[in-house]
């Protein structure tokens, strides 16, 4: 004689196997959660990076900082550089920072998934320097707030000196 399942065996076996695809769906989207908080990490910390070179090369190649004056901040960063070539200038447009030279359209220097907050420029340089000096000090987060999961911030504190 066969034996088939009972109501109570099959409400057993559908009870467990719901638990186990509950389980794996919720490990599945965990998994995706974590993909995204890396993903917004790497995209924050690969600009920071970035954007503290491009200044730090800027300043080092330049004979003298325009702006800010010496002792005082701005947000704007001038840079004089060497023999006939055009100032360079960095500033921050809408939360993109811009590398422009005079006479040039600018190029940017973040990406569009970032944004830049509260940049100081801070010019450093003494009367009695012969070097010229900046600080540097941003947030760089990431722009797609909208879940936690994108939820990355880093500040960038520096400060560059010029060659000799």
């Amino acid at each position: 004689m066969k034996r088939g399942f009972t109501l109570v065996e099959f409400l057993i076996y559908i009870a467990l196997v719901s638990v186990v695809v509950t389980s794996l769906i919720l490990w599945v989207l965990s998994l995706a959660g974590v993909r995204d908080k890396n993903y917004a990490v790497g995209e924050v910390q690969s600009n920071a990076q970035m954007i503290l070179s491009i200044v730090e090369r800027g300043v080092k190649q330049a004979e003298a900082i325009i702006a800010p004056a010496a002792g005082t901040a701005g947000v704007t960063l001038e840079l004089d550089r060497p023999g006939a070539l055009p100032n360079a200038i960095f500033r921050v447009v809408d939360g993109t920072l811009y590398f422009e030279v005079t006479g040039s359209p600018s190029l940017a220097v973040s990406s569009r998934q970032v944004a830049i907050m509260d940049l100081v420029f801070r010019n450093l340089t003494g009367a009695f320097d012969n070097r010229a000096n900046v600080a540097v000090r941003a947030i760089v987060r990431f722009r797609d707030q909208a879940s936690t999961d994108f939820a990355s911030r880093r500040e960038i504190i520096t400060a560059v000196s010029n060659r000799l």
